[in-house]
């Protein structure tokens, strides 16, 4: 990509049809170490995944049985471990996600899941649709503004 060719894609133009969600996951679902060119495609599949997410974190818990999430932090942590592998972290967080719904679908108690999921979405800088940054983010902000 180049801005003398015209094919830099700016996120702030990126921002105004994608949630920074969606971008992060997208940047997250290739290895840093791995050459990769930008996809339209790619990242309306990124928004999709944020969504569910989304959805996921906010789920009503049942009151049955708990919904075991320790596979998933598992995996998670596993992937990032190894040479952070931020494309198998992501994995591991959609099928996370894909279990708290199923589980609470079944009435199922899904709260420890979606602090998990909340828990390791904050590793990739998920906000989940809160629409405000994190406190410490915010100070750092403006402590560097001064």
């Amino acid at each position: 990509m180049s801005k003398s060719l015209g094919n830099l894609i700016m996120v702030s133009d990126l921002l105004n049809t994608y949630s920074p969600d969606a971008v992060r996951l997208y940047l997250a679902s290739h290895h840093y170490r791995e050459a990769w060119s930008y996809d339209e495609k790619d990242l309306q599949k990124s928004q999709e995944l944020a969504d569910f997410l989304k959805q996921a974190v906010w789920v009503e818990s049942g009151e049955k049985v708990s919904f075991s999430p320790v596979e998933y932090g598992r995996e998670f942590s596993e992937s990032m471990e190894n040479d952070l592998g931020t494309p198998g972290a992501v994995h591991a967080l959609e099928g996370l996600a894909q279990g708290i719904l199923e589980a609470a679908k079944g009435q199922r108690d899904v709260k420890e899941a979606q602090e998990m999921l909340r828990k390791y979405g904050l590793v990739l800088g998920l906000t989940f649709g809160s629409g405000t940054p994190e406190e410490r983010v915010v100070k750092g902000w403006n402590a560097k503004k001064r």
